[in-house]
């Protein structure tokens, strides 16, 4: 039934969210397994490569080892040797750049010794990569082969120990350019891999509702517990790197290291498409950063193409969640001085904001679909994503109000930000570590205020189906908390005797017991006015 409804494009897109729902079966032998599989096995290149990639990254969790373990094993069996020797051969090659990564933690080691050691390393890589393989591909992508590292591009990075690879890969195409890669050894890049995945769904909505916009992104995949690979965007540089002068002034906007000079120069197009390409992606990366609650950002994450087009790395923090180092000076949006200067010395504020406005609204009234998608999510354990985050983006998208209103608030906050940016805050901040949560805020800052939640107490019971025993009796969160046990001492509702006969509808309808419903306020957008699932005038 699946395969009527979901065609191949669809399902890559969703496939993680598909692989972590398979946690929540029964049975190892199941509807969805069989169409994942299915699928897998039909196109082995174009799903079944993710598919291998997603599950395998996963079996450290031993809940599922086995589980896991299995559809791997039919996989394999299926799409036969020469197709099982190419994720075998990826294997193989994951675990010599973690024997590269090993090497350089060596703290007996000095600077010169490892340096010498990364060398030894890599040459030793190409060597057997030459001898024995020919050319191998990335677990990224299929279509992605190469041939050896060029160790003249590679550089190493550890900070807290953890190790961070920056290779540069030749490419077997003599035509394509080389193949830029991040190796992680020790970090959770769950969060990247959902955000470029989050984007791809974003740029698809626009795409498909006719609002036309560029958004240059890149490919994500965990290959294990805490490892996996990011894709750099060749010939581009962070901000940091650019040999420009950020600070505000006519002479700094056109002189000789102003952003303006430096792209017309060596972009090689004209103005207006150097424009054009600047304003659609800064405006596709903020909106959706905007949406998905990404509030910092640093010029080691901000990437230029030659030719305008702007992209953003490294999401470590989502959902307005976001390192403590930073005090209380997350930022909505991502944009610095020298872009909105860039923007007004050029007469382009106003196509800018119109093409936010435009991108934002288009979002969301599509919103809906990337709300679920999240809740898909909730059990993955990702600190970031849960029920009181997810809040967040509802918010973000003011779906309690009519369209005319959101719009209104969109366009204030974007007036706001641009105080906020002319008093020094924003980007221009690069704290010592993005990832330390602990981090103490500075003397003199006022810790960020959270929003406290009531804690809900609950009944819970397990019975076993075939005696009728009672296996487990909760009553409530702990005794000491509330005396009332809600499992015994609640009278149930009169609604609840009803809750049977919807769920069998829904059964009947297609939905299983892992099928996520909203539980929040929702707007839908049809005919032209909104629809809401509550009373606006209701004293709620």
């Amino acid at each position: 039934m699946l395969s009527l409804f979901l065609p191949n494009i669809e399902i890559k897109e969703y496939l993680y969210e598909l692989i972590h729902g398979l946690r929540y079966e029964i049975n190892h032998d199941n509807e969805l397994a069989r169409f994942l599989l299915e699928k897998a096995i039909k196109y082995p290149v174009t799903i079944g490569h993710s598919f291998y990639w997603i599950l395998k990254s996963q079996m450290y969790e031993q809940n599922f080892q086995q589980r896991y373990g299995l559809y791997l094993e039919i996989f394999l069996n299926k799409i036969g040797p020469n197709l099982t020797k190419i994720f075998f051969d990826e294997d193989i090659l994951l675990a010599k750049l973690d024997e590269i990564c090993v090497g350089q933690k060596d703290k007996k080691m000095n600077k010169k010794d490892k340096a010498n050691n990364f060398k030894t390393l890599i040459n030793g890589f190409n060597t057997n990569l030459i001898e024995q393989y020919h050319e191998i591909s990335l677990p990224l992508d299929f279509k992605y082969r190469i041939e050896r590292i060029n160790l003249e591009d590679c550089k190493i990075q550890i900070k807290d120990n953890k190790m961070e690879l920056i290779l540069n890969f030749k490419n077997v195409d003599p035509l394509g350019d080389n193949i830029l890669v991040n190796y992680y050894n020790d970090k959770d890049i769950r969060m990247n891999l959902i955000i470029m995945q989050l984007f791809n769904i974003i740029h698809t909505i626009w795409c498909a509702n006719n609002f036309k916009i560029k958004m240059p992104l890149y490919k994500v995949m965990t290959t294990s517990f805490r490892k996996g690979l990011i894709q750099l965007i060749p010939n581009t540089q962070t901000l940091e790197e650019m040999p420009i002068k950020e600070t505000s002034g006519f002479k700094n906007l056109f002189g000789k290291k102003s952003l303006n000079k430096y792209l017309l120069l060596n972009s090689g197009i004209s103005a207006e498409e150097v424009y054009e390409n600047f304003i659609n992606t800064n405006v596709a990366y903020s909106v959706a950063n905007f949406v998905v609650g990404v509030t910092q950002r640093t010029k080691k994450n901000i990437h230029f193409k030659k030719n305008g087009e702007i992209y953003y790395t490294s999401y470590d923090h989502i959902l307005n969640h976001y390192s403590k180092a930073l005090g209380d000076r997350g930022v909505p949006f991502i944009y610095n001085t020298t872009f909105i200067d860039f923007l007004k010395k050029n007469n382009k504020v106003k196509e800018f904001v119109e093409c936010f406005l435009t991108a934002f609204l288009t979002l969301r009234r599509n919103s809906n679909d990337l709300i679920q998608l999240m809740e898909l999510l909730l059990s993955s354990g990702i600190p970031e994503i849960s029920r009181k985050s997810l809040i967040y983006m509802e918010d973000s998208f003011s779906l309690n109000k009519s369209e005319k209103e959101a719009e209104e608030i969109m366009n204030k906050k974007l007036q706001e930000y641009d105080e906020q940016v002319a008093k020094g805050l924003g980007i221009e901040i690069d704290p010592n570590d993005t990832e330390a949560d602990t981090t103490p805020i500075e003397e003199g800052q006022e810790p960020v205020a959270k929003t406290e939640y009531p804690r809900l107490q609950g009944a819970f019971m397990v019975r076993d189906v075939k005696t009728g025993a009672v296996r487990v009796l909760v009553g409530g969160r702990g005794f000491d908390e509330s005396k009332f046990n809600r499992a015994t001492q609640a009278k149930r509702q009169p609604g609840s005797s009803f809750k049977p006969y919807v769920w069998m509808a829904a059964l009947q309808k297609g939905y299983t017991p892992a099928t996520l419903v909203k539980d929040l306020p929702t707007m839908f957008y049809y005919d032209g006015r909104n629809w809401h699932t509550f009373d606006e005038n209701a004293d709620l």
